[in-house]
């Protein structure tokens, strides 16, 4: 959780960090054919979520997010229109204790998955 007493440099460099991350996962799916996602492992703090065109087989990218307060989400989901960029970051959150919402917008179940966390990384072309 974002923890009081922290520079706002660090805050900065954190959005800086997630906006790049949601962008090349944005990106990414954009130019791929990766639709399928699914929660591979979640600690109770750090949340791993994998995808790829057919999760049987292998994964294309994983996204970690780091200290997740709160989670809204199925556990196997798919994108249908890979061209939208479903995955998008809010500053800042209702209960104030993470520094963002990332909202995973899933047009194919028509639902808005909600991860609230204090960072995103993204590991592509794995």
């Amino acid at each position: 959780m974002a923890e009081q007493g922290v520079s706002k440099e660090w805050i900065e460099a954190k959005k800086e960090q997630t906006v790049a991350a949601i962008v090349a996962i944005n990106d990414f799916i954009a130019h791929s054919n990766c639709s399928d996602f699914m929660i591979k492992h979640y600690d109770g703090s750090r949340l791993y979520l994998i995808g790829s065109f057919d999760l049987c087989y292998y994964s294309e990218i994983e996204i970690l997010f780091e200290e997740v307060g709160y989670l809204s989400m199925s556990t196997v989901f798919s994108l249908w229109d890979l061209q939208k960029e479903a995955f998008q970051v809010k500053f800042g959150t209702d209960d104030e204790d993470n520094l963002f919402e990332i909202q995973i917008h899933d047009d194919y179940e028509k639902k808005v998955h909600i991860i609230r966390c204090d960072g995103v990384q993204a590991h592509i072309g794995i």
